[in-house]
């Protein structure tokens, strides 16, 4: 498919005017992917890194060492990371990108598409200009959104506002209840508004860091949405996991009941709260607004878990 570019007159921080550094041409895909990694850290608070593949984020994280934000960014899904595209928050540092391997050999070097970034030290830059293919993008990911959302559908245009509240309440609905860190729950409602509905994240804090450990996309039913999520927690708990083999399972469900799972909208039925409770699940966010409200609230009850109402839908389409 041949395809065109165009800039909106006047527009302030266009990505069209993203300085392009280094690699070949920029193919239809590759931009949408870049707008969708610059999305995902663009309100991020801190040192953030977002892996990008198929427009949803796969691996996110902030902290305070870039370093390690970015291999705790790659551990959300390495598997997936492959060929992605990768997004900054703050000016590159080459010991950052060191963790691409460039300089080793081919069967040690983890392939990605794009890097985008603020900037790049000139070390970073050349160290990434190695992969002769590699695009390398100069952008200011923490600009102002600006415009509206548009979608152009044989012969006629459809226009809305830009997502950008995260919550309306902050709102515990069950008798359990928990300190669910504001920081973590922001996170991950941040998560959640740059990935395709139906959406599932699970979100933890390790160390300094808030880190999307799991995540579900783009399901037609938001229980799969919520086992796909769920099982990718189980396998990255997996791999992270240096204890004796008896005790990962003890593990697994200890570090999920520390987790928040987020769900992108209302659940319209117990099912997922099930779901979530067998994993060890112990917190869940929710904008609420089903008429079986008040049955997935006495699930919850009943089984202790926590569940929170924010008022808001993220529906991304």
């Amino acid at each position: 498919q041949s395809a065109l570019y165009f800039k909106e007159v006047g527009a302030p921080n266009s990505l069209y005017d993203m300085d392009i550094l280094h690699g070949k041409a920029l193919s239809f895909n590759n931009i949408l992917d870049i707008h969708g990694a610059i999305e995902s850290v663009r309100t991020l608070n801190r040192t953030a890194c977002s892996v990008i593949k198929h427009s949803n984020p796969c691996g996110l994280c902030e902290g305070t060492d870039q370093r390690t934000v970015l291999e705790q960014t790659w551990a959300g899904d390495p598997i997936s990371a492959f060929g992605s595209i990768i997004a900054f928050n703050q000016q590159v540092e080459k010991s950052t990108v060191e963790f691409l391997n460039l300089d080793k050999k081919a069967s040690q070097r983890k392939f990605v598409e794009v890097v985008v970034a603020p900037s790049f030290t000139d070390e970073a830059l050349e160290y990434l200009q190695l992969h002769k293919n590699l695009r390398v993008i100069a952008y200011d990911v923490n600009a102002p959104r600006t415009g509206k959302d548009i979608r152009y559908m044989n012969g006629s245009l459809l226009v809305q506002d830009l997502d950008k509240q995260l919550h309306s309440k902050i709102e515990t609905v069950t008798t359990a209840s928990i300190d669910a860190p504001n920081d973590l729950v922001e996170f991950g409602l941040k998560a959640i508004s740059n990935i395709k509905s139906n959406a599932i994240v699970v979100v933890r804090r390790k160390g300094d860091m808030l880190q999307l450990l799991g995540m579900g996309a783009g399901q037609p039913n938001r229980l799969v949405a919520s086992k796909l999520a769920l099982e990718k927690c189980g396998e990255n708990l997996t791999n992270e996991y240096t204890g004796a083999p008896e005790g990962l399972e003890a593990y697994i469900r200890e570090e999920l009941g520390k987790t928040v799972l987020i769900s992108d909208a209302f659940f319209p039925f117990p099912d997922n709260v099930e779901l979530a409770h067998e994993y060890g699940i112990k917190a869940i966010v929710q904008p609420g607004g089903s008429i079986r409200d008040n049955k997935v609230i006495d699930k919850c009850n009943e089984l202790g878990v926590t569940m929170i109402f924010t008022g808001l839908p993220h529906f991304k389409h």
